[in-house]
């Protein structure tokens, strides 16, 4: 095999390579114990303060008075009845250290009643499923018909979990009816979008309510089909939307990507894996997913779940190598799941689900048991337990 042609490809993509590793210096890796709200977190974290907050401060111990008074300061300051925003959690994480930050923000999450009455249906369902509880027939009301929309490179990446290939084959397994909307494995947001919005439509016509389910950018598209290219009365059939580890306002890795000079590198790579060009990474950049994201207005009959990881450093470096230094590119912006941070991938009017120490996590081997319960946790709020969607200042943050 002649590789001459290849070489400025491959030079290309080794460049790219040297340049993101260069971006990944050691961090602090102090082993660490705890629990936040049942779900127990062992693994290393960046600093002192994580560690105590983790292991003393976050289970009620009060011991060393100059922290304890940091970490009061902490929760005194911040105690929104609102997702907390990037520009916030990067200051706290200037402040405090990021994985601090990261404890903070999955408490914080957890803190707000209706997100931890979903939260513990949620557990519930999947204690169940993991002791053997499939065995039921997944115990999904069958009532509802579930579409499933693929993140990015679906196709070409099918063991990233964007594929949603681990709840479909569960669903096969019980007879549960669903359908995969096929996407351009790396087309833009919104060339995607139409093509959510166009499988959709025939899906909603005879009025049969549906769920939908998304990964990682095909959040994006999501939100831009249903809230911008369907028209309200269109969406009536679609109870719900589960937002799993959405990009909805995109990713300061695209920036990071395409900007000159690191873009030639960008697409080299790319092209070398058989990729494409940069449209569906250049529909990320942060910039124009912010605009795209101003310009959505979801149904309000819509129930909206995210559904998060909040990784702390130690649970990202021990993964492989790929979401190490993309983690660590991100670190600056405060705390992230190795792809997007985290507060970008919240729709801010819905209910939220967090997983303490997981990453972007669609590859995680029981990805599809947590997506399975959490289907079964929101079929259950719909049956009769759903509140209205929107959060109100007025509801307040649990103490």
């Amino acid at each position: 095999m002649n590789l001459l042609p290849r070489i400025p490809l491959l030079l290309s993509a080794a460049a790219l390579l040297l340049l993101l590793s260069a971006c990944g210096a050691s961090l602090p890796r102090l082993p660490a114990a705890g629990e936040l709200y049942g779900q127990p977190v062992t693994t290393t974290v960046d600093s002192p303060l994580a560690k105590y907050y983790l292991e003393h401060y976050l289970a009620g111990q009060r011991r060393v008075p100059d922290w304890d008074a940091r970490l009061d300061q902490l929760h005194n300051g911040h105690a929104p009845a609102r997702p907390l925003t990037v520009a916030e959690l990067t200051a706290l994480s200037r402040q405090f250290s990021v994985d601090t930050a990261a404890l903070f923000y999955a408490k914080s999450l957890m803190d707000e009643p209706r997100n931890r009455e979903l939260q513990a249906s949620f557990n519930q369902q999947l204690e169940q499923l993991q002791n053997g509880g499939a065995e039921d027939g997944l115990d999904i009301d069958r009532q509802y018909r579930i579409v499933f929309v693929p993140g990015w490179l679906y196709r070409s990446k099918p063991w990233t979990g964007a594929n949603m290939a681990a709840p479909r084959a569960l669903l096969d397994r019980f007879g549960i009816e669903h359908h995969l909307i096929e996407l351009l494995d790396n087309g833009s947001v919104e060339d995607n979008a139409r093509l959510v919005a166009d499988g959709l439509r025939p899906l909603l016509r005879d009025g049969r309510p549906l769920i939908v389910v998304s990964g990682s950018k095909g959040g994006a598209e999501v939100a831009m089909a249903l809230g911008r290219l369907l028209e309200p009365e269109e969406t009536r059939p679609v109870k719900a939307w589960l937002n799993i580890c959405g990009a909805l306002r995109g990713s300061p890795l695209a920036d990071k990507w395409t900007a000159w000079p690191v873009a030639w590198a960008t697409e080299a790579l790319f092209r070398l894996r058989g990729w494409g060009g940069l449209d569906g990474l250049r529909s990320l950049s942060v910039g124009r997913s912010q605009r795209r994201a101003s310009e959505i207005r979801l149904p309000e009959h819509v129930l909206v779940v995210n559904y998060v990881g909040v990784p702390v450093s130690g649970t990202i470096l021990d993964t492989e190598f790929e979401k190490r230094f993309t983690y660590v590119q991100l670190r600056d912006y405060g705390p992230n799941d190795g792809l997007v941070l985290i507060p970008d991938e919240i729709e801010p009017d819905g209910l939220t689900v967090a997983e303490v120490g997981r990453a972007h996590f669609l590859s995680y081997p029981d990805f599809g048991l947590r997506a399975t319960a959490l289907l079964r946790a929101v079929t259950r709020r719909l049956n009769g337990h759903a509140q209205p969607r929107t959060i109100h200042a007025a509801d307040g943050i649990a103490p």
